[in-house]
């Protein structure tokens, strides 16, 4: 398809192929038209691409909000049972539960403070969390604590 200027010459348009030369008329128009359409085709991809980046984006963010935590129960000893913890776990207290989910075991939280790595009291022992007692913490696991503390 070609359009055709004022002075009779025909330039390529749209629905051209950038192969087809212009009757008569200057080789820099052609050359003019062919970034332009690129572009066109460019701009229109990321209009179509833009809505969907946001909403992941949006989504991740709000993910990220909530970390993956267990919330369990140190008894008047200080010491945790120590199945399903590993030696790089992080305690947190006055953790903050995400909204709709249970206040304790497996759950998600929004904040805390973070006490510290969780350690053996003894070799092959159970664990603790510094020197609190009595009282409940969030486990998080090493990566979780990174990302709820960044």
């Amino acid at each position: 398809m070609k359009s055709t200027e004022a002075d009779g010459n025909a330039l390529q348009t749209l629905g051209s192929s950038p192969t087809k030369t212009m009757t008569g008329g200057n080789p820099d128009q052609v050359a003019a038209v062919q970034p332009d359409i690129r572009r066109r085709r460019l701009v229109r991809g990321a209009a179509a691409v833009a809505p969907m980046v946001l909403t992941l984006r949006s989504g991740a963010l709000a993910a990220a909000s909530c970390t993956g935590a267990k919330i369990i129960s140190i008894d008047s000893t200080g010491q945790i049972d120590p199945v399903g913890l590993n030696d790089t776990d992080v305690c947190f207290t006055d953790q903050q539960v995400c909204p709709g989910y249970p206040l304790s075991g497996p759950t998600k939280i929004e904040s805390g403070t973070r006490v510290g790595q969780i350690a053996p009291s003894h070799p092959g022992g159970p664990y603790a969390c510094g020197n609190l007692r009595s009282t409940n913490v969030a486990i998080l696991s090493s990566a979780s604590a990174s990302s709820l503390t960044a």
